[in-house]
């Protein structure tokens, strides 16, 4: 047993040490008792959350979204008069910005609205349902993978967004975040399935995600078709839903998974 403990202390390699620890237990008849009891030290997903350097990436969109939100309702007045503190406000006006996406954009060579879009919301339940979800998906997602990842699936959505919209949804200008929401919040689905082995409560994130998805399609798809209301574009949030599940896997796969993939 002595020797054993010994090499126990020195041996580097989890596998090695259950192995030593189960010939022991085997030798001396307790092999059901440790093989119950012990297990080598699996490394779960929620070991790789870090509060330093903190997350400012998505803290620091979200505040620069509002600042801009601000700036057209009360400075621009661009409004109509509305102001600030009405769960009802509404802001159109914003669709005639130059930094909003024209379905004639790419006609135009007005190339920088395919991005800047993203920056402009029309109205207080728009912006709030955005940068809520962008805060509690796109935050833990920083905290794991660093801002760069985030940041590049943040920006490719909202890209793809817009793209999908130019080619589907040819005479629609769309503004808001919510491709680049959609595409963070599809890339944690793909993490999840990703990390499936390490990854706690992984039915539950499963069915959250699912909700939060078929909710929003389910009301897209009532408000074009029951009220004739296009100002919402499935198109743009099922575009970026795509691009974050597609590049969610590659982009967000630098941790090391002890059981290997599950699919």
């Amino acid at each position: 047993l002595c020797v054993c403990v010994l090499c126990v202390c020195v041996c580097k390699d989890a596998h090695q040490v259950k192995k030593l620890i189960e010939d022991a237990a085997w030798y001396y008849g307790i092999s059901k008792f440790v093989t119950k009891f012990y297990s080598p030290h699996k490394k779960e997903y929620a070991e790789q959350y870090k509060c330093w350097p903190p997350p400012l990436l998505v803290p620091l969109v979200s505040i620069f979204i509002l600042v801009v939100f601000i700036y057209y309702v009360e400075v621009d007045n661009r409004c109509g008069g509305e102001s600030l503190g009405r769960t009802d406000l509404a802001c159109p006006e914003v669709f005639d910005s130059i930094w909003a996406y024209h379905f004639d954009s790419a006609y135009k060579n007005e190339w920088w609205r395919f991005i800047t879009y993203m920056c402009l919301h029309a109205g207080a339940a728009h912006i709030t349902s955005n940068l809520f979800l962008q805060v509690i998906v796109g935050i833990p997602l920083e905290m794991v993978h660093g801002s760069l990842r985030v940041f590049a699936l943040y920006l490719l959505g909202g890209i793809a967004g817009s793209c999908c919209v130019s080619i589907f949804d040819d005479r629609t200008n769309i503004v808001g975040a919510s491709a680049g929401v959609y595409a963070l919040t599809a890339a944690h689905v793909a993490t999840i399935l990703n990390y499936w082995s390490i990854m706690e409560y992984k039915w539950i994130r499963l069915f959250i995600f699912g909700l939060i998805f078929g909710l929003d399609f389910g009301w897209s798809l009532y408000k074009i078709y029951a009220e004739n209301d296009h100002s919402v574009s499935y198109t743009s949030h099922l575009g970026g839903a795509l691009l974050g599940f597609a590049l969610g896997t590659p982009l967000l796969d630098e941790i090391p998974k002890t059981d290997g993939r599950a699919w």
